[in-house]
C-alpha cells in the first residue's frame, strides 16, 4: 500500500506526527542534533501557512504538542 503523502493524496495529521516522531532518528542519520532539530520546527512552525487541504488549525496544535513532548523525552533522555 502506498505511503499517502507520496502517492499524490497530500500530507495527512498523521503523516506530520509522524514525521515528528522519526525527527529524532533523521536528525541522528544526518549527523544533526536531534534537540536542535525539533527546537528549529518549533520555532518556525508558525510562520508555515499552506499545511495543504487536509490540516485543520486544531492539527497544528497537536503538532506543537507532539514536537514539545518529543523534545521533553530527548531531554530527559540526554540528562540520563
Amino acid at each position: 500500500m502506498p505511503d499517502r503523502a507520496t502517492s499524490g493524496g497530500g500530507w495527512w495529521p498523521s503523516d506530520e506526527i509522524g514525521f515528528i516522531k522519526q525527527m529524532r532518528n533523521t536528525c541522528l542519520e544526518k549527523g544533526l542534533d536531534p534537540v536542535t532539530c525539533l527546537s528549529g520546527y518549533l520555532g518556525s512552525i508558525s510562520s508555515r501557512r499552506d499545511w495543504g487541504r487536509y490540516i485543520r488549525e486544531d492539527d497544528v496544535h497537536k503538532f506543537i504538542r507532539e514536537a514539545k513532548n518529543q523534545l521533553k523525552i530527548l531531554k530527559a533522555n540526554a540528562l540520563h
